[in-house]
């Protein structure tokens, strides 16, 4: 069953519908996960903390002080908590994705998003509100059954679809840091003002606050440090729309 022997590179978990079961698959899993119907499980939530492998748990049907004490009771143990809401399919305006952050602020737990939603558009919302792990139902053929899970389970393509977009989210997401992107600094220069002449000056003139403008491109003087030309005189004449230099001032 272990994911090294038939399934290289995907993980294998189980969810445990009795406390029976962690023993029967007790050092095969990559992880567990906690359905959310037995979050408040005590005796089963006791048997997996501790435990090696990480434990994702579905908060649905519970509330914030039910999840919390679920995951104190998993001490010891890697927990991803799963915000999770229990109707199938659930409705949009139920999904309540920004409670994803909230979970991960107030349980310090790392927090995923187990989707019960219609279609893929939840998945990379997740994503960019801070969900680092997602779940998804998924079927290879939706008419088959008119079973709930079935309606809002991803066949092989939309789960293709899903795995993309929220791939692409996370790189859209990238590392946060508000800086210069190397995408944009070519074009910054043709973006940025410099300080100019707003008519034709003549050596010797003394720059006042009306002698200037602000034309692109950059690289001259910037719109900001315009001031410390004001009273300068010029040491050559400066045509109109002509970045003003230090070069083109007298002494």
């Amino acid at each position: 069953l272990t994911a090294a022997g038939i399934l290289p590179g995907i993980g294998v978990g189980v969810t445990p519908l009795d406390i029976g079961m962690i023993d029967v698959f007790d050092g095969e899993v990559d992880f567990w996960r906690v359905a959310s119907g037995d979050n408040a499980h005590m005796p089963l939530l006791d048997r997996l903390a501790g435990a090696e492998p990480p434990v994702l748990i579905s908060s649905g049907g519970t509330d914030l002080a039910g999840i919390r004490a679920a995951v104190e009771r998993l001490a010891g143990s890697e927990v991803c908590v799963l915000h999770c809401v229990s109707a199938y399919p659930t409705p949009d305006d139920d999904a309540n994705l920004r409670a994803i952050p909230a979970l991960a602020e107030v349980l310090g737990t790392v927090v995923g998003y187990s989707d019960h939603t219609l279609g893929i558009a939840a998945a990379p919302l997740a994503v960019a509100l801070g969900a680092r792990a997602i779940e998804k139902h998924i079927t290879l053929d939706r008419s088959r059954t008119t079973f709930r899970d079935h309606a809002l389970s991803a066949d092989p393509a939309d789960m293709a679809a899903l795995v993309a977009a929220v791939r692409q989210a996370e790189a859209m997401l990238s590392d946060g840091d508000p800086g210069v992107r190397a995408s944009e600094a070519g074009s910054l220069p043709g973006m940025r003002r410099s300080v100019c002449a707003a008519r034709d000056l003549p050596a010797g003139h003394r720059l006042a606050a009306g002698d200037l403008t602000w034309l692109r491109p950059g690289g001259g003087i910037a719109p900001g440090d315009g001031d410390s030309l004001l009273g300068r005189a010029l040491g050559r004449d400066v045509a109109a729309g002509v970045a003003i230099a230090a070069a083109d001032l007298a002494g």
